[in-house]
């Protein structure tokens, strides 16, 4: 029977505070997969790593995936694995501070200079074309209204 596939923190240098799986046999075992040239002091069964805190690097994950499954990774390909749904990073609802102050000075300048398209831009630009304008004051709520109604802006909350 194999030996259990170790992982552990890197000995000395930039700790990164990620797990590498650890090369097994040859002249090259104790150093992580990943690099030959990471020494790496041996803490736990690669098993026992929470997944977040794994190295990223395809040779690091082939061996963890390895351990997980309690098989070698040629018996481990035939066996089918479900795909797994990564949610989409919901947008916060209400504008940061700093998101705030750019929806101010966009209503100033759409208020100020003839040419609103470039207001229109920055927003887009910016990432505010959908954000949500309701703490703004109404002055510039109307303002914002003019850049979304001439130039199709999905800002929420100016009604």
């Amino acid at each position: 029977m194999d030996r259990p596939i170790r992982s552990g923190i890197v000995k000395f240098g930039t700790n990164t505070l990620s797990y590498h799986a650890l090369r097994r046999g040859g002249p090259d075992d104790g150093c992580a997969a990943c690099n030959r040239n990471l020494p790496v002091e041996p803490d736990m069964e690669a098993h026992q790593v929470p997944s977040d805190m794994r190295c990223k690097t395809k040779a690091c994950q082939k061996l963890f995936a390895e351990a997980d499954s309690g098989l070698p990774v040629s018996e481990r390909l035939a066996i089918p694995t479900r795909a797994r749904i990564i949610p989409k990073p919901q947008r916060p609802h209400k504008p940061t501070q700093l998101q705030q102050g750019i929806l101010y000075a966009a209503a100033d300048l759409a208020r100020y200079i003839v040419q609103v398209e470039d207001v229109a831009a920055l927003l887009r630009r910016q990432g505010l074309a959908d954000a949500d304008c309701s703490d703004i004051d109404e002055m510039d709520k109307e303002q914002l209204r003019v850049l979304r109604d001439d130039f199709g802006l999905p800002l929420r909350g100016l009604d």
